[in-house]
């Protein structure tokens, strides 16, 4: 702004000269020098607005930090935002959204582009018109003898769990899940629900595996063999929270239809 300035002071002492040629300032012309006086108390008012005007400069850029940075937050209704926050009755975006997060939507989100959410909760109703979730597919192994307990972190990570073949010593599978202690981090609240799909199309045909419920949980099909997945099939999962801390599932064995 200094800079600036210094331009302000060379401009008006050119308009100042040039005023003296054209008004003719002679030492004796009253008149000449009244208006030169005058045009220099207004030169000097607009060296001061200039000078103001840096300092208003300097305080915004000092209020907001560099770049874009608005630390203060943004408002674009009647009331003030915390530190950080950007609030309005609508958010508008025309491109990619990334909410890295936890994100509260209590009124309008219009997106016209790809929009990413992590760790969102949406308190109310949400139309989708084209909505995909979940995602991960991990392949487990046999390694300790036909058996296998999933973990909380690969039920959250993952929505697909395929067994890959292993030979003669999978003719029974043992397929376990934790603990409903274990699983508050999936389905925290009553009445939350996840699904997966157990992928067993690679097996042998006479392989079956058997869902097995972990602690807490209950497992419910539309038979009672609904729990054993046969080889070259695959099966559904879907799991709720009680009102309790208890865990319900259905598992669904369902066949090639092509």
């Amino acid at each position: 702004m200094n800079k600036n300035i210094i331009i302000v002071g060379i401009i008006a002492s050119a308009l100042v000269v040039a005023m003296m040629l054209i008004v003719g300032v002679g030492g004796n012309d009253q008149s000449s020098l009244d208006k030169l006086n005058s045009l220099d108390k207004k030169v000097g008012n607009l060296e001061n607005s200039v000078v103001k005007l840096g300092k208003a400069f300097e305080g915004i850029s000092a209020y907001l930090g560099s770049g874009s940075r608005f630390t203060n937050g943004i408002s674009a209704d009647s009331t003030s935002p915390s530190a950080g926050e950007v609030r309005g009755t609508t958010l508008t975006s025309t491109g990619a959204v990334t909410f890295g997060g936890a994100a509260t939507l209590s009124s309008t989100l219009a997106v016209t582009g790809e929009t990413t959410l992590t760790a969102t909760t949406t308190a109310g109703v949400m139309d989708v018109s084209e909505f995909t979730q979940g995602g991960g597919c991990l392949t487990l192994t046999d390694a300790n003898g036909g058996a296998y307990t999933l973990t909380s972190d690969e039920l959250i990570n993952n929505n697909v769990f395929v067994f890959a073949a292993g030979g003669a010593s999978q003719a029974v599978i043992a397929l376990t899940f934790p603990a409903t202690s274990t699983l508050s981090a999936i389905i925290p609240n009553a009445g939350d629900m996840r699904e997966w799909i157990y992928d067993a199309s690679a097996l042998a045909t006479a392989t079956t595996t058997t869902m097995t419920a972990g602690t807490g949980m209950d497992l419910y099909g539309y038979t009672t063999d609904d729990d054993v997945i046969d080889g070259a099939e695959i099966a559904r999962i879907t799991c709720w929270r009680q009102a309790s801390t208890d865990i319900s599932c259905i598992t669904s064995e369902l066949v090639a239809s092509d």
